[in-house]
């Protein structure tokens, strides 16, 4: 481990709007680029930024979005987007989506089409979880524990309990969060494979494989 990217030299805290900007610049810079599915869907910055946003500023609304920050050179290294989902649909109140190109309202579908029988799937007592929407880290800085830490202090089934929270979820698309999540007790409740998946004029828009051979996108839960 080169002495410039020690683990006692991240620091992580909760976002608040102040970090907006740079949360967005992260998801266009990095997450667009290192995200598999994103990756794969070949977003421009322009056209991923409207989307980004959106999900960003409403993950920081909720007050459970976790950032990591290289305190040397104080850039954002690591974030982990979550927002806080309700079985009852009138206490999700959300910002009206931007306007989006085709590529993301496809991703929006892909994404509907995993999660959109979440409620139906879930033991019945669970009517709050808290869904990890974007979480990554830094190449450079990965392999260094920070994706974990990132879930421990920000995502964590046990602490979430004492906030009413029932559990959390994740729509996974790389192998390598698939595996992580799996280790760490979640559950599979339902699976999307590339292979199989068209939209809705009937047209297959992904490849078999993603850039990191995942064939698979995985809806994980865990309850708290």
């Amino acid at each position: 481990m080169t002495n410039d990217k020690k683990f006692e030299d991240i620091e992580f805290r909760i976002a608040t709007m102040d970090d907006l900007e740079v949360a967005v610049d992260f998801s266009i810079d990095v997450f667009r680029l290192q995200e598999p599915l994103a990756n794969t869907m070949g977003f421009t910055p322009s056209e991923a930024e409207p989307l980004f946003r959106w999900v960003v500023k409403r993950g920081i609304s909720h007050n459970h979005t976790g950032l990591a920050f290289h305190k040397p050179s104080g850039r954002l290294i690591g974030f982990l987007t979550t927002t806080l989902w309700y079985r009852e649909k009138e206490a999700n109140q959300y910002e009206p989506f931007p306007e989006l190109s085709l590529r993301c309202k496809q991703l929006g579908d892909i994404l509907q089409e995993l999660k959109g029988p979440f409620w139906e799937l879930c033991p019945k007592d669970v009517n709050t979880v808290l869904r990890r929407d974007y979480s990554c880290v830094h190449k450079d800085f990965q392999r260094r524990g920070i994706g974990t830490q990132l879930d421990k202090l920000f995502a964590d089934p046990e602490k979430l309990k004492a906030e009413n929270i029932d559990g959390v979820i994740s729509e996974t698309s790389s192998v390598a969060n698939q595996a992580v999540l799996s280790k760490r007790g979640y559950v599979v409740l339902k699976e999307l494979i590339y292979e199989e998946y068209k939209d809705e004029h009937g047209q297959k828009i992904l490849p078999d494989k993603l850039c990191d051979g995942s064939t698979k996108m995985v809806l994980n839960f865990k309850k708290c």
